[in-house]
């Protein structure tokens, strides 16, 4: 069928009670029985992927909104990275988050020299740990 459609196979039949959403285009999107479950609680229109597989989906810059509605109503999705086949889990998102507050409300201009380098090493390892 497709390739988007065997990964999303291969990622439930490793678990079903997960909910995969992949990235297409400027989309995020759910798969098959994913997408049909996911279009009734959130109210998204089903469309056809293929004539055999629908799908439903929101813009990527409504990532956020929808990976709180997901946390909230405690589901399990995992994002699915196309272009490299990575995985990411909800939870890694979170922490991707913070780490990016954390850096962002940093006031680089009160910064000495040396903790300026402090703080690189430490965006350093807790990067490294993320990846």
């Amino acid at each position: 069928m497709s390739k988007l459609f065997d990964k999303y196979n291969e990622l439930k039949k490793a678990n079903p009670n997960k909910y995969y959403l992949f990235q297409s285009g400027i989309f995020y999107i759910f798969l098959d029985n994913d997408a049909k479950f996911m279009s009734n609680i959130l109210q998204l229109k089903l469309t056809n992927f293929t004539p055999e597989l629908v799908k439903c989906g929101f813009p990527i810059n409504s990532l956020n909104k929808y990976m709180n509605i997901f946390k909230t109503l405690n589901y399990d999705v995992e994002i699915v990275n196309n272009s490299t086949n990575n995985k990411s889990s909800f939870s890694n998102q979170i922490e991707v988050e913070k780490f990016i507050k954390e850096i962002a409300n940093v006031n680089t201009n009160l910064l000495s020299v040396s903790e300026a380098y402090s703080f690189i090493n430490k965006i350093k390892a807790q990067a490294n740990i993320l990846l």
